[in-house]
């Protein structure tokens, strides 16, 4: 692993698609469907837990289920509605590949990729959220058998959150 500074001198450039930007956003306290009484499935307290403590977060996009259940838990339903994260006409791989990317509290600068490792260059912010989709297909990995570290970063190289993916 290298740190996110080596990787903003010496990384390549990891191309990327915005999907939604709304840099005036607020994050959610709280979203009436997460209350058990409505539906159970986004109630479980330790994940509100987790997902407050986190800016990064990432997932998967040919898996519809966890696709639904992960704006759920954001609580970006209503923002992703009609965001089409998948790419249009791809081979498997790229539609396999696809990784959704989810910042909140930051405007991004910048997606640099080193070995199994994606740095994301942002400002942090008071409000706004950004999503965007990379694919692993444009990653050079080191070892394509181990799961990749993503950083949110400050434009110095300090670490604002990570995600395991």
């Amino acid at each position: 692993m290298k740190s996110p500074k080596e990787i903003i001198k010496s990384g390549e450039k990891l191309p990327y698609s915005l999907l939604f930007e709304k840099l005036d956003w607020q994050r959610p306290a709280y979203k009436s469907y997460w209350h058990s009484s409505v539906s159970g499935r986004w109630s479980y307290v330790p994940n509100r837990l987790h997902y407050v403590q986190h800016r990064l977060f990432t997932t998967p996009t040919a898996a519809l289920s966890n696709h639904y259940d992960f704006v759920h838990n954001l609580g970006l339903q209503e923002e992703m509605m009609n965001v089409q994260a998948q790419p249009h006409d791809a081979d498997r791989e790229r539609f396999i590949g696809q990784i959704m990317v989810v910042v909140m509290q930051a405007k991004i600068e910048k997606v640099l990729t080193s070995g199994n490792q994606v740095v994301i260059i942002a400002r942090p912010q008071r409000h706004g959220m950004q999503a965007l989709t990379v694919n692993k297909v444009d990653m050079k990995f080191t070892n394509p058998n181990e799961a990749v570290l993503f950083q949110l970063v400050t434009p110095d190289g300090d670490e604002i959150d990570y995600s395991v993916y």
